[in-house]
């Protein structure tokens, strides 16, 4: 059987890490030539393809013939390449969930999103992007990508005119500090969550509405109970099945549900140092196989779970004081596990490419 993982950023690295802890050497598929991920010890090799299907068919069938692949998607794009050709991928021995194509777009488009859940769940208002901003509301990209365009994090495109007004909408914005945004993440089968572990952010980059830098898993009680019964509800309505990660703002007592990604993400690697494996879990559901009735549908333990990206200085440097106290409280004074977005034990390659990378863009 082959594990094929698709994209190359950190996302698809942290895959690629987690499927090695567990022995298996994956593939990888990416829309960029020499991804970050491919320099991992743990892919066997890389290939370049867009999304055109006839064109990966063809190079998937010249390498591995007729032999069982698992797809790992860890981007919208790979997720909405799997959806719009989900007959062709099943006919050529292909394994991954299946989910209706109209779920799937309703996760990917904000506009969608807040049209098809709104009448269930508490979701911000959100309207399409009409040139003006009038009231309490910012700016967005529908999708995190179009017409093979990423959007940045952080709508610096709108902001020079690179993005076409219909590619964007305008939701409520919702007044609340960077530590209420809070991520359920794990794996799910028809709506059931099978693992997960409960997640805030701490910083990002750029601020607002960037890239996670720093996150840390959530001890309180009373809030870990309110994120799981709105994730839960969320699943089981939809009956979602695969990798997932839900979004939700805490504003006082109300929480607001931002959004679900419908795939990997960065903290799917965080509970891999204390046993819980999602690359693994997705894995095995997928083939039908039992999950270790040892893992928790939920991480609870005493220690700290803690993700950085190694460009979490820079997220640092601008963070105000009182929330460098709370930063360094976390990662000197108490119990915390860290996992960081490019440098592994063993796999340092990943690391110095993204590093090269960085430095050729100065």
């Amino acid at each position: 059987m082959i594990d094929l993982v698709l994209g190359g950023k950190s996302n698809a690295l942290s895959i690629t890490r987690a499927l090695g802890a567990d022995n298996i050497t994956s593939y990888l598929v990416d829309n960029h030539i020499q991804p970050i991920a491919a320099n991992s010890k743990y892919v066997n090799n890389a290939f370049y393809c867009d999304n055109n299907i006839n064109t990966f068919l063809k190079i998937m069938r010249d390498y591995f013939g007729d032999t069982l692949k698992v797809l790992y998607p860890t981007s919208d794009y790979w997720l909405e390449f799997i959806t719009n050709n989900k007959d062709a991928l099943k006919s050529n021995s292909f394994l991954f969930f299946d989910n209706s194509t109209e779920l799937i777009n309703t996760f990917t488009n904000k506009l969608f999103f807040y049209q098809n859940l709104s009448q269930q769940f508490p979701i911000p208002e959100t309207i399409d992007f009409n040139g003006t901003i009038n009231g309490d509301y910012i700016v967005k990209p529908k999708k995190s990508f179009q017409q093979n365009l990423c959007i940045d994090k952080g709508f610096t495109q709108h902001e020079k005119g690179d993005i076409p007004g219909d590619y964007l909408i305008k939701q409520a914005f919702i007044d609340v500090q960077l530590d209420q945004h809070y991520s359920v993440s794990g794996i799910a089968d028809r709506g059931c969550v099978k693992a997960a572990i409960i997640t805030r952010k701490q910083l990002e980059y750029p601020s607002p509405g960037g890239t996670a830098t720093m996150v840390v898993s959530v001890k309180d009680k009373y809030v870990r109970k309110q994120l799981i019964s709105l994730a839960e509800k969320v699943l089981i309505v939809t009956g979602y099945s695969g990798a997932f990660e839900v979004e939700i703002l805490k504003e006082n007592d109300r929480f607001w549900l931002l959004e679900v990604n419908a795939r990997f993400w960065l903290q799917h690697i965080m509970p891999l140092s204390e046993g819980i494996n999602f690359a693994i879990i997705y894995r095995k559901l997928l083939l039908g196989q039992a999950i270790k009735a040892n893992v928790p549908r939920y991480y609870n333990e005493s220690k700290i779970l803690l993700w950085l990206h190694e460009g979490s200085p820079i997220s640092f440097f601008k963070a105000s004081f009182a929330k460098k106290l709370d930063i360094m409280n976390v990662l000197f004074f108490q119990r915390s596990v860290i996992s960081f977005g490019y440098f592994f034990k063993g796999d340092i390659n990943p690391l110095i490419e993204f590093i090269k990378c960085c430095l050729s863009k100065k």
